[in-house]
């Protein structure tokens, strides 16, 4: 007598799925559930997205070789089970993930960024010749905010106040638009406000009206840098140093433009020029002006002597000199002044070291090494010789102290180290004797002298902060745009709005009392004065 169906399935050896099945569930729930304290959800959501995967090729090689169902049937379970896998495949255009490693899936029928930005120049090209000139504001901007966090890259905006009553007057929107892909600050400076994005197959230097958005000149050249966990596109907010923009692309072309015009004075390459290798996620330092140098760190994974920080003539782009042979990281070279030697502060992938200004000798260096060399977060400048740095994956925060022995040789000292803040790609801010960061995405007041967390409050995200009075005024991840008492007694949240769509990594600009806001999509200008 044949086999009946029932007997057919009598003989399938199932419990080897079962197991797969509960062990995989088992394995993804501890570690979501894991305490963030010990355990960064970056890690947790990668682990368990190789758990699931992990799960998926053992449930497939149990039906090819070891469930004993029939080979016709298991032929036909095998083809429809690849056909769902690769279902996504003919819907999913691409994936984001955030700086937890959350996947955002971008479907293929949603509009294409690229097809966006180029429709709204078209438009507004169209609108400027049917008027016959651009509508524009009459009223001149005093906007500065001339490079990454501000004019001493201390995240501090001091211009005109701002107010900080949102929840009974709310920013107010003046303008917002489609940009190219990219993670640059706006830097501003007059009426102009410059950053780099990707255009297509090409990195752009763009200048705007900051009074009205209106594109106002472009430098573009072929260069596109991609990689699928950070996104696409350049990383390093432009430099506006008077009449000229100094801009460092993903791929480490340097560019200096005239800022009226955009017309280009020279360029070179910090990386092809001196043999060097790429960072896995590109070039992120913006471009220090010291004076008549333009410093950079293009410090490679197969860095040589004299090529970790170089310094390139301003007027020129004749390299000037070049120190160390340090990977760089992704935080951008500051100036400071210790025992009254002016020194060049970076933030490298194994360390932080303190450089003579004039690139003659490397004076101190901390070692400060994390997971691939992600050290992100700019390192802060805190009495007269002190240094707060900060990184995620587990490492925390260090408050070092800089001295000078008798000698002349310098020294790095901890102060304290802790995980009371765990910085990835934020960088903190310090305020009367306290320090506001984002500790794995959430708000922490932590005491500067202790290192003692005061307060733990508030989901931001990646974001990033700045701080005007004594407000701080922080970009979420997830484009929201809050203001939250800069308080070491309490947390207070005093206002928040829908700023922007889509994960947002790039840091705000605060000038002439408004907020400059952007990232991968779209940008937008905010009138938050008071």
């Amino acid at each position: 007598m044949p086999n009946t169906g029932n007997e057919s399935l009598s003989r399938v050896r199932f419990w080897p799925a079962l197991a797969i099945v509960f062990c995989s569930v088992a394995i993804i729930t501890a570690l979501q559930f894991a305490p963030g304290e010990q355990l960064p959800a970056q890690y947790r959501n990668f682990a368990s997205m190789l758990v699931g995967a992990v799960a998926v090729l053992a449930l497939l090689l149990w039906l090819a070789f070891f469930s004993q169902i029939t080979i016709r049937r298991r032929v036909t379970l095998l083809a429809v089970s690849i056909l769902v896998l690769a279902m996504p495949f003919a819907v999913v255009d691409h994936v984001e993930f955030t700086g937890d490693i959350e996947p955002h899936v971008v479907f293929r029928w949603k509009k294409d960024r690229a097809e966006i930005l180029q429709a709204h120049r078209e438009q507004a090209s169209r609108t400027i010749q049917s008027f016959g000139e651009e509508t524009e504001s009459t009223q001149s901007l005093d906007a500065q905010w001339p490079g990454f966090r501000g004019p001493d890259r201390s995240g501090i905006y001091r211009g005109e106040p701002i107010r900080t009553n949102w929840t009974e007057l709310p920013p107010r929107l003046l303008w917002k638009q489609p940009i190219g892909e990219g993670h640059a600050q706006i830097a501003l400076s007059g009426n102009r406000a410059i950053t780099i994005e990707q255009r297509g197959a090409n990195e752009a230097v763009t200048c705007y009206d900051a009074r009205n958005g209106a594109e106002r000149w472009v430098h573009s050249y072929q260069t596109r840098f991609a990689e699928t966990m950070g996104g696409d596109g350049p990383r390093a907010t432009p430099t506006i140093d008077g009449d000229k923009v100094f801009s460092l692309g993903a791929s480490g072309r340097l560019t200096c433009l005239q800022a009226d015009t955009g017309k280009v004075e020279w360029e070179v390459n910090i990386l092809k020029d001196d043999g060097l290798a790429n960072l896995s996620w590109g070039m992120s330092g913006s471009p220090l002006i010291l004076r008549d140098l333009v410093i950079v760190s293009p410090g490679g994974p197969t860095s040589a002597i004299g090529k970790a920080v170089v310094a390139y003539s301003r007027d020129t782009g004749e390299v000037i000199w070049g120190i160390g042979s340090a990977q760089a990281g992704y935080s951008s070279p500051e100036v400071a002044e210790f025992d009254g030697v002016e020194q060049i502060i970076v933030l490298e992938a194994e360390g932080v070291a303190g450089y003579q200004s004039d690139g003659s000798a490397e004076l101190w260096r901390y070692a400060w090494p994390t997971q691939q060399g992600i050290n992100c977060s700019q390192p802060i400048l805190v009495g007269s010789n002190r240094v707060l740095i900060t990184a995620g994956y587990t490492m925390g925060s260090a408050l070092l102290e800089v001295t000078r022995s008798a000698d002349d040789s310098w020294q790095a000292q901890p102060v304290w180290e802790k995980t009371t803040l765990r910085g990835k790609f934020s960088t903190p801010i310090a305020h009367e004797g306290f320090i506001y960061g984002l500790d794995e995405g959430i708000l922490v007041c932590i005491d500067l002298e202790t290192g003692r967390r005061e307060w733990k409050q508030g989901r931001y995200g990646h974001g990033q902060l700045l701080l005007a009075g004594d407000a701080l005024f922080i970009q979420a991840e997830n484009g929201d745009l809050a203001v939250v008492a800069a308080d070491p007694k309490q947390y207070r949240e005093l206002g928040r709005i829908s700023a922007l769509e889509g994960r947002t990594w790039n840091t705000p600009a605060l000038a002439a009392g408004r907020a400059f806001v952007r990232n991968h999509q779209e940008m937008a200008c905010f009138d938050i004065s008071r």
